[in-house]
Parts: structure tokens; sequence; C-alpha cells
């Protein structure tokens, strides 16, 4: 019976996710649902934390599974949102957001990282956009919507991996 519940879950997820890359990665649907467990799971029972690293204002709000983070750029007005995703005090997702400067929450530039036995074994990018808005051909995305153009993947997982870092031995109660 377990089972035939947790196909029924996979294949739920898999078509509610559907552009979603899983059949190259076996973890994704599962990670998917344990991810989805655990924000069923939130309640008003976490604590709450600031703090800054270089000139990067990071709130915080820590359950037990899982980090929820706002950090704000100083220097380039650009907020992220960042959470992070536990199990066994293992890391097993990351989801990173950074809203549009020129379209708000309507639009949002995203980038999913998976982690299989600590390490990232799927990194998804992927954006959420209003119907109907269209650029031209030769336009720039990142000017079109206003995102920061160095936050790219490898800037996106140095700093979610330092923000970690840093939560798990300074930050982590």
């Amino acid at each position: 019976m377990e089972r035939l519940v947790i196909l029924i879950l996979l294949i739920i997820n898999v078509q509610l996710n559907a552009q979603l890359p899983t059949f190259d990665n076996p973890y994704v649907p599962i990670i998917s649902m344990q991810v989805n467990k655990i924000d069923s799971l939130l309640d008003d029972n976490y604590l709450t934390e600031q703090f800054e690293i270089d000139s990067i204002k990071i709130s915080g709000k820590f359950w037990e599974y899982k980090i929820e983070t706002s950090n704000y750029f100083q220097k380039s007005d650009t907020k992220l949102a960042i959470d992070f995703y536990l199990q066994h005090d293992e890391l097993i997702f990351i989801r990173i957001i950074e809203d549009s400067k020129k379209y708000g929450d309507l639009s949002s530039s995203i980038t999913d990282f998976y982690y299989h036995e600590g390490k990232p074994s799927l990194i998804w990018n992927y954006l959420k956009r209003p119907t109907g808005l269209a650029m031209r051909p030769d336009e720039d995305i990142n000017s079109f919507y206003g995102y920061n153009r160095y936050f790219d993947e490898a800037f996106l997982k140095k700093y979610a991996n330092e923000l970690y870092n840093e939560i798990k031995t300074t930050h982590n109660k």
C-alpha cells in the first residue's frame, strides 16, 4: 500500500512538474517529494536571525529541516531568496529566486540545486514569466527583466555554499 501511494505521488509530481528533467536523474522525483513533505509540515515554530556577510544583509527563518533566507546585496541593490532543505542533517535541495527588478514577483529567475549524497546531482535554471510579455530576439534577458547579470550559475553555487557553511558553523541553533 505504501509503495502504491509513493508511486501515485511520483506520478502526480511528474505531471505537475512536466517540464522538470526527471528522466535524466532518478533522484529528482524523490527529492521533490521530500521537499514538498518538508514544506507541508512547516509551522510557526521557527527561529529568526539577522546577520551580514561582507555587505550582504541576511535574514533567516530556521526550522528543523528547512532554512529560508532573504539576501540583500547592498552594492548592487539585488535581492535573492535562498531556501535550503535538509534531511538527516544533509543538504538535499537549494532553491534560489531572484525576482525581476522591472516586473517584481511576476517574473523570477530560479535556480534549483538537487543534491544526492552531499553533491549536486542536478542544477536546473528556469524563468517564471508572465504570459504575453515578449522580448526581441536580440535583447538580453538580464536587462529586459532587470536581473543581476553577475548572478550566473557559478556565482549562485559559490554564494549558496558560502551562505550554507556560514549558517552551519555560526548561526545554526
